[in-house]
């Protein structure tokens, strides 16, 4: 019988989770435009942003790419703003594509 220990999850998801990033930040067209905190490095900030995602109603893959691009272009993670980004984010009528939307908006003007 094959048993796969929490710890040994944990270790598989995270890597599934870092190899996503990595593929996000490969394919990005702005990557010059980046903009991140002090010291960060644009994979910690997206990782730390998609890992939460699904918890804010963004669950599928195309809507999750395009808000893992949207941290990248801002160089924030929205769920730690307590203006308008945050805001969009912790929005319960909002979920998927129509947030990621919302979150542009609220970045742009």
């Amino acid at each position: 019988m094959f048993v796969i220990r929490r710890e040994q999850m944990t270790a598989f998801e995270d890597v599934q989770w870092l190899r996503y990033a990595q593929h996000l930040i490969a394919g990005a067209p702005d990557a010059p435009a980046w903009r991140t905190g002090a010291g960060q490095r644009p994979v910690d900030l997206l990782l730390a942003a998609l890992k939460q995602a699904a918890y804010h109603g963004i669950i599928l893959d195309a809507d999750v790419a395009r808000y893992g691009l949207f941290v990248l272009r801002c160089g924030c993670d929205p769920a730690n703003d307590d203006g308008a980004l945050g805001r969009a984010l912790r929005d319960p009528l909002l979920m998927g594509g129509p947030k990621v939307d919302a979150l542009e908006r609220a970045w742009s003007g």
